[in-house]
């Protein structure tokens, strides 16, 4: 997947071919076929993969009984986490124009649906006198921004990254400061939690 995803975005989608991907990874065309039968099914692969892992937490982190400050960092973290740790190169995936086509639709339905998990986190969040949408647009834009600038040749590691966006997150939601490394304690645990739940290694 990461060689469609590079070639996606270094090519174009138009431009990319079922016949380069085939030959990127050493398939022939008719055996990509097998698990792919169209292009537009690897690049609604592709976009799903920068969403679904955050929801999934997010689905199972209701069904626990936690405080919202912390599954909400815990949230920013594994969702910050996930974008960082691709393999592929989806940085641009989400800005191909040919992504906001009506054959991805879904994606975009699932993108709504977690930002406004997201949304009803921060509105939970102690009393509020800001605006919340923005708020939400402001924490959200935070963290798909990894997607954008993180480099994993770069000096910080996604664990390092996930952490100082679910630490600011929690300070723009309203979380007092004095709190944050206390949520930060308890978001590990919680954390640690679900990847034992659901055999997830996290790196």
């Amino acid at each position: 997947m990461n060689v469609a995803a590079e070639l996606f975005t270094a090519k174009g989608y138009a431009a990319t071919t079922t016949r380069m991907i085939a030959e990127g990874v050493g398939l022939r065309q008719a055996s990509l076929f097998h698990h792919f039968a169209r292009k537009e099914e690897i690049l609604a692969e592709l976009l799903d993969r920068t969403i679904r892992p955050a929801i999934a937490f997010a689905d199972w982190a209701d069904r626990e009984a936690v405080a919202v400050d912390v599954a909400f960092h815990a949230l920013c973290w594994w969702d910050s986490h996930n974008l960082c740790s691709r393999p592929d190169n989806l940085a641009g995936l989400q800005l191909l124009h040919e992504a906001r086509d009506d054959r991805f639709r879904g994606f975009w339905e699932d993108r709504d649906h977690l930002r406004d998990r997201y949304r009803r986190s921060i509105d939970a969040i102690g009393e509020r006198d800001d605006d919340v949408e923005l708020t939400t647009t402001l924490i959200f834009g935070l963290v798909e921004s990894v997607l954008m600038w993180f480099d994993r040749d770069g000096p910080q590691s996604p664990q390092q990254v996930a952490s100082a966006i679910a630490n600011a997150a929690v300070g723009i939601a309203g979380v007092a400061p004095a709190s944050v490394a206390a949520i930060e304690v308890e978001s590990a645990r919680l954390r640690a939690r679900f990847a034992a739940a659901v055999g997830t290694p996290v790196e």
